[in-house]
């Protein structure tokens, strides 16, 4: 799903994109999206490509989303406002 760069959406990322189960790839770069990552994008299992850089997100990366069973193949967090990392170790 690919909702990236000047789709200018704004608000917090609802935490029933947990449900989406399916999802291979989220793109929503640059929008003005704020509020912290959910948890439940941890739930995403088939999810490979996260990409919510360029937007407001706050607190920290949650960790079911970063240590995964099936680990992200390529993600970005780029310029926001959160703390933490997600390391591949």
């Amino acid at each position: 799903m690919n909702l990236a760069s000047f789709a200018l959406l704004s608000g917090t990322i609802p935490s029933e994109i947990g449900n989406l189960w399916s999802l291979q790839a989220l793109h929503l770069s640059n929008n003005r999206l704020s509020g912290p990552i959910p948890s439940e994008m941890g739930n995403l299992r088939q999810l490979q490509r996260l990409y919510l850089d360029g937007n407001r997100l706050t607190s920290t990366i949650p960790e079911q989303v970063c240590y995964r069973k099936n680990p992200l193949l390529t993600f970005q967090f780029e310029d926001n406002l959160l703390t933490g990392t997600c390391d591949r170790t």
